[in-house]
Parts: C-alpha cells; sequence; structure tokens
C-alpha cells in the first residue's frame, strides 16, 4: 500500500455520500443508507486504484476502517469496540 501522500477526502463531500441533517426517525433509514454507500465509495476507490495501476493508500484504508467502526458502532457495539482497539490500536474506547 501507498503512503505518505496528501489526502484529499473534498470528493466525499461533493458527493452524496454525506447525508444532510438527520432526524431522529431517519436514524435506521440514514444509517443503512451511510453503510451501503460507504461500502460503494471504498468499492469504487479499490477498483480505480487497481484498474490505474495503483495500490491503495495504507492511510486512506485505516481511516475507511475507523470510519466504518464508528458507523456500525449503533448496531454491533462489540464488534466495532473489537475493531477499534484490536485492529485500529486506539487506546480510547470508542
Amino acid at each position: 500500500m501507498r503512503s505518505n501522500e496528501h489526502l484529499d477526502f473534498s470528493f466525499l463531500l461533493r458527493s452524496k455520500l454525506i447525508p444532510g441533517p438527520i432526524t431522529s426517525t431517519d436514524f435506521k433509514l440514514a444509517l443503512k443508507s451511510a453503510l451501503y454507500d460507504f461500502i460503494g465509495a471504498r468499492d469504487f476507490y479499490r477498483e480505480a486504484t487497481s484498474a490505474s495501476g495503483m495500490s491503495m493508500h495504507r492511510d486512506m484504508v485505516l481511516r475507511y476502517i475507523e470510519l466504518q467502526a464508528l458507523l456500525i458502532a449503533p448496531i454491533a457495539p462489540h464488534w466495532a469496540e473489537h475493531i477499534w482497539l484490536e485492529i485500529l490500536r486506539k487506546v480510547c474506547l470508542l
């Protein structure tokens, strides 16, 4: 994996991947949409980097795992905590 390059997450802000304000009644739908859209963004990034002959950026992959753990925390807290502590090696709790 590549590393030590400038990361630009602004493409997420320009796309429809980051939803607008979430009301309490839309929480389940917003969480489901965010999870599926986030997986789609990861797949697009993986395909784009492999098609161009580049490897995925290490920091981008770790950031993806971190954000995915935060997204699944409300529905699978034990799994998210395992990812947070054991895989990402974060010292603070989720």
